[in-house]
Formats: structure tokens, C-alpha cells, sequence
């Protein structure tokens, strides 16, 4: 695959001039934005700002019109979703995405088992293997105690970090969370918050997410893309998205920024 010319240092994903449209509606218009290796970015924006589409561009689900994708300065403009998990890409979807009748250890140990993409003489020999590294991922994410329960029967919450775990059995360089505590309790909330961070500092991974819970964002984030109408409206650390007046004007809201209130 060809490699991006000036790639920024540090920086595994590239957005560049990214745009997809469905007939008339612009939801993508030449998005472009870096993520730094090893960091944690959210991408913010109201309803209807080309988020999802965003990483339904980025990991193959939909075909870009114009611009490029570029994971560790190789182009993945519009290949398929299971090769762009092979590079080493992985996500969660917005809708709770597992296999409901599987242990959640089954599920976990599929997508391990997956990602090693052997020939079947060899799958008997494969799967100690896999199931070490299954029990290892369910360890990690805190649902070892629930490993032969059914996923289906699982808490909402639980369900949420069942589809991390089901991504990190590809073993991603990059993990793209969709609305990764939408409808958690606080305690939940927060147990994921943490789960994210130690994931990034033992695992090395770098992370990109769509939330709208703000304290999230705001807490866990170190650069922040906001959405507008499938454009680019900021691209920035938390403080200076905080401070942006456009943002402020279109999505944040005062509720941020107190010291805006006193200005007449």
C-alpha cells in the first residue's frame, strides 16, 4: 500500500479532506485530523454531525467519496472492514454488538481465535493458546467471574464491556469506541472511564471516541474533535475546545463555561 508523504510524527490515524455524502446530505465534508499514538481523542458534536459515520468511514463499513484514510502512514482508504481490522484497527458499535446466546467467554474467545486466522489442521493446537489469552482479556476488563455466564443475560453495563473485550481479542494498535457509556449508570460510567485509561497505559493502545456525556469527554480526553454538520469546527485540548466561542455557540452551551454567564 502506498505510504502518506508527510506523515505528522506520532501520529497513527490520518484523516485527510475525508468527505461521504448520501444523495443531497453532506455528512462528511473534507474532515481532516491527526491522532497521536497513544492517546485518548474524543470526537463531540450534536446530533446528526457525521460522527458515526466518521468510524464507519475509517473502518470500512462505508466507502469514502473523496479524501483518505491513513493507519500508521499506510493508506486504508475504502478497504474492507476485516482487512482494516487486520492492520490492526478494531471497534464497538453505538447498538450493544455481541452474540447473546454465547458464553461471554465464547464470545471473547471467537474474536481471539479470529485474529489468528489459522488453517483448521492447526486449530486443535490453537486452542489452549486462544483460551490463555481469552482468560487473560476477560481478567482485564473485570468480567473473568461472568466468563460462562450468557451474554444476553448480562447488565447493560456489563454488555458494553463485553464488546471491548470482544475488540481487544484482535489485538488493536487503535480502538474506536462508539458512545462507549451511553445509558450507563454513574458507577458504570466511571468503571468504564478507568477501564479506557488503564487500557491505554498497560496495553499501550491508543484510543479514538464518540461520546456525548461531556464529564467524560472532558475527563479522559487529550484532544478533542468537535463535529458540525460533517465538517471540523475544532480540533484542539479540552481546554481549548472548552474556551472555543463557536463551540460554545453551536454544541457545549454556556453550562461549561460559566465565566460567560457574566458577560453581558
Amino acid at each position: 500500500m502506498p505510504e502518506m508523504m508527510g506523515v505528522v510524527e506520532n501520529g497513527i490515524l490520518t484523516i485527510d479532506s475525508l468527505s461521504k455524502s448520501f444523495g443531497k446530505l453532506q455528512a462528511l465534508s473534507r474532515v481532516s485530523f491527526v491522532v497521536r499514538q497513544g492517546s485518548i481523542t474524543s470526537v463531540i458534536g450534536p446530533n446528526g454531525a457525521g460522527k458515526t459515520t466518521l468510524f464507519n468511514v475509517v473502518t470500512g463499513h462505508l466507502r469514502a467519496d473523496k479524501g483518505d484514510v491513513f493507519f500508521q502512514g499506510n493508506r486504508i482508504t475504502n478497504l474492507p472492514p476485516y482487512r482494516v481490522n487486520r492492520r490492526g484497527l478494531s471497534r464497538s458499535f453505538q447498538i450493544v454488538n455481541i452474540f447473546p446466546r454465547f458464553t461471554v467467554f465464547e464470545n471473547v474467545h471467537a474474536s481471539v481465535i479470529s485474529k489468528m486466522r489459522k488453517s483448521s489442521s492447526v486449530v486443535a493446537s490453537l486452542q489452549k493458546v486462544g483460551i490463555e489469552e481469552t482468560e487473560q482479556i476477560l481478567q482485564t476488563v473485570g468480567l473473568s467471574e461472568h466468563a460462562r455466564t450468557t451474554a444476553g443475560t448480562l447488565s447493560y453495563g456489563d454488555q458494553r464491556i463485553l464488546e471491548i473485550a470482544i475488540a481487544l481479542g484482535s489485538r488493536p494498535e487503535l480502538l474506536l469506541l462508539d458512545e462507549p457509556t451511553a445509558g450507563m449508570a454513574p458507577e458504570e460510567t466511571h468503571s468504564t472511564v478507568e477501564l479506557i485509561r488503564r487500557l491505554v497505559a498497560e496495553l499501550g493502545l491508543t484510543v479514538l471516541i464518540v461520546e456525548h456525556d461531556m464529564d467524560v469527554v472532558f475527563s479522559i480526553s487529550e484532544m478533542i474533535v468537535v463535529l458540525h454538520q460533517g465538517m471540523v469546527l475544532a480540533h484542539g485540548k479540552p481546554e481549548e475546545v472548552r474556551r472555543d466561542e463557536m463551540v460554545q455557540n453551536v454544541y457545549l452551551g454556556e453550562e461549561l463555561d460559566p465565566s460567560r454567564k457574566a458577560v453581558p
